[in-house]
């Protein structure tokens, strides 16, 4: 990591300047260009000091070689115009390459003529692909370690690399890369769930690891692979990212620990809920809290819920959140010790409902939500040093 960027108190130091992590989720590709800059005036406006935003491989290079990272193909796919905007608005930027997404798009973002390789296809302990997500957006999960998947996955983060190096902080807007999305063989990697695939397996047979040890450093080393590749083209001088997935063991086989250690930067869970907000959803933030106060630099949400995900064909059987409960969740967030919150999403787009902004930077009722929050941070000019104090109970 340079030494202009730094993880401090709970936040980013840009030499003389503390900038909390407080940001907002735009897919800048699924929205209008022409609402690009209205968008991001609006989050400036509301003090929020980084927009985070996936890149989706399979928009950007849909077929082999075709990586577009400039417009060429597509207004909506031009990085660098968006990245510009970023800048003349003050924001910063949280980049979120991939190679998996997920983001509630097809293949989590991994490009149809990857997963139309079959070979590539990793396996369950039955010897049957496994299929990662949930339908309508279900799709092979790739083996980590094959070597086609390598190529292709590392020659799309070095173009990623390539194309913003030069718009890394200060000289652009970029301070933060995310290494992939909730690291999971997206979404299942429960004991039996993944990586019988024949090259994995022999992975795992050359180390003298049981298998839940195995399947741990699978994941992390995915992570490692991702991060050296992105250094190699020219982005060591960024923080580093991951976002848990919000497992009822956090630590099986998502172990935090190894996680940061191949990533070397900051990680934090993405916590949702399922309306309406019950009180083992509190239990639930509480606990992930005291994990991460007690391990991470900066204890911070990368996936706070703003608003709710909708799935095309899929009946939904549960109400909308409220404001009043979006609120809630983040000030009990904070209260247990999270020092940040990445508000997922902060405007809306298709695959998403009830967003605080819309598509084109309008408020919605549940913007008073964020402001909630992002009054509590800046109430406090040491918030990203405070700690909470736990209770104690004297006979």
């Amino acid at each position: 990591m340079a030494a202009s960027i730094r993880v401090r108190e709970g936040g980013l130091a840009l030499e003389d300047r503390h900038v909390p992590l407080v940001s907002g989720e735009i897919h800048f590709w699924r929205h209008d260009p022409e609402c690009w800059d209205a968008l991001l005036a609006q989050v400036a406006a509301e003090g929020i000091p980084i927009v985070s935003t996936y890149l989706s491989w399979r928009q950007h290079e849909p077929s082999p070689g075709s990586i577009d990272l400039d417009g060429r193909s597509d207004p909506r796919l031009d990085l660098g115009r968006f990245l510009a905007l970023c800048s003349g608005h003050g924001l910063l930027v949280q980049l979120k390459p991939g190679p998996w997404i997920c983001a509630e798009e097809k293949c989590g973002g991994y490009p149809d003529w990857l997963l139309a390789d079959t070979d590539l296809w990793e396996l369950d302990a039955d010897g049957k692909p496994v299929l990662g997500y949930n339908p309508p957006f279900q799709h092979p999960v790739p083996c980590y370690l094959h070597p086609r998947y390598l190529r292709a996955s590392n020659e799309w983060l070095h173009a990623v690399g390539g194309r913003i190096r030069e718009a890394v902080w200060p000289a652009g807007p970029v301070v933060m890369v995310q290494l992939d999305n909730e690291p999971s063989h997206c979404f299942r990697d429960s004991f039996t769930g993944a990586g019988h695939h024949p090259i994995t397996m022999a992975a795992f047979h050359r180390r003298a690891w049981d298998w839940a040890e195995f399947q741990s450093w699978l994941l992390a080393e995915h992570l490692r692979q991702i991060r050296m590749t992105l250094v190699r083209a020219g982005l060591d001088g960024v923080v580093f990212t991951v976002n848990y997935n919000d497992h009822a063991v956090p630590t099986v086989p998502q172990d935090p620990a190894m996680l940061r250690e191949s990533v070397r930067g900051v990680g934090g869970p993405d916590l949702y809920y399922v309306p309406p907000l019950h009180r083992a959803d509190i239990v639930r933030l509480a606990l992930w809290a005291a994990l991460m106060v007690g391990t991470e630099s900066a204890p911070w949400v990368p996936e706070a819920q703003a608003g709710i995900w909708r799935s095309p064909g899929v009946s939904q059987s549960h109400p909308d959140p409220t404001p009043a409960e979006q609120e809630f969740w983040y000030l009990a967030a904070l209260a247990f010790g999270f020092r940040g919150l990445n508000f997922y999403m902060l405007a809306g787009r298709e695959n998403w409902a009830l967003a605080p902004l819309d598509s084109e930077g309008q408020p919605s009722p549940f913007l008073d939500s964020v402001r909630a929050a992002i009054r509590v941070i800046r109430s406090f000019p040491d918030w990203g040093s405070m700690r909470p104090v736990p209770s104690i109970l004297m006979d």
